[in-house]
């Protein structure tokens, strides 16, 4: 009886203080880190957030290594790059080709170096109904929305276990906590990659033992990128595309867990407080 009402205790005593101290970092965030010299990898860098977001990440001194399926879009990144003085190599991959990624992953290790951070942003929305949608492009959606994940995981992380050093990032969305009409095979590709995210946290903790990689799981609302003209809310407006690569930046650099855009949604999607307790303070309140 003592030995539960200890472990009662115990709880409650680490619940106080990892709240704590999310809370505080929610008013004095941490420090951002230096990617200077640093090898990032983004997924979907041909347009949009992940050209974006590898054009910041460029300007704080990072070698990117763009992934695309689509050529144009992708070297028209890295030439906006390179005319800003910066670095950046060109791969055309299909991402959803486990085979294409463990080469071209091969590649970039012999052509650039290991990577260090690696950011799997590549995604599609179709938008129809789930009696509309076509197979093909279902098992499409949930390919590239999250089985790709799977295969640029387990492309690049040995690495970083091995030098148990690295960041992974994770574009998710709030369609990751809560579903929407006509988003049935989205919604279910976010919950999968915010699985994914979760799962892999465990797995770091708990199965390598490794606390140097970090984790970042992006969830904007919905983003004006021109596929959702049907999604209208009357109280939280579409968030431009610059705005999500600027959270994603800063969050990233600042090592946070969860990135929630608005930000209010962090306080009512926040991970539970079994995630608080298993991996500790990153795992809680900690939004953008």
């Amino acid at each position: 009886m003592i030995g539960v009402v200890f472990e009662a205790l115990l709880l409650i005593l680490k619940l106080i203080v990892y709240d704590t101290i999310a809370l505080f970092r929610l008013f004095v965030p941490v420090v951002q880190k230096s990617v200077d010299g640093k090898i990032i990898l983004v997924t979907g860098a041909g347009h949009g957030i992940g050209r974006l977001t590898a054009l910041k990440l460029a300007k704080n001194g990072a070698t990117l290594v763009l992934w695309d399926i689509n050529e144009k879009g992708n070297e028209d990144t890295a030439q906006q790059i390179r005319g800003d003085g910066g670095k950046a190599h060109t791969y055309t991959v299909n991402v959803t080709d486990k085979d294409k990624v463990k080469e071209t992953a091969q590649r970039v290790k012999t052509d650039v170096g290991e990577v260090n951070i690696l950011i799997n942003n590549a995604g599609i929305l179709v938008g129809q109904s789930i009696l509309d949608l076509t197979d093909e492009q279902i098992i499409r959606t949930m390919n590239v929305n999250v089985m790709a994940h799977f295969w640029t995981i387990r492309a690049f992380l040995p690495d970083m276990l091995k030098a148990d050093s690295g960041h992974i990032v994770t574009i998710a969305s709030v369609a990751g906590y809560v579903g929407s009409a006509y988003l049935t095979d989205y919604t279910a590709s976010k919950f999968a990659a915010r699985g994914l995210d979760d799962a892999l946290e465990y797995e770091l903790n708990q199965v390598f033992n490794k606390t140097g990689i970090r984790l970042t799981c992006v969830n904007p609302f919905y983003v004006n990128t021109g596929l959702i003209e049907r999604y209208y809310s009357r109280f939280i407006p579409t968030l431009e595309e610059d705005t999500v690569a600027e959270a994603i930046v800063d969050g990233m650099l600042r090592n946070k867990r969860h990135i929630f855009l608005p930000s209010i949604h962090g306080f009512y999607f926040r991970p539970t407080w079994v995630g608080t307790l298993r991996c500790g303070p990153g795992s809680s309140i900690w939004v953008e």
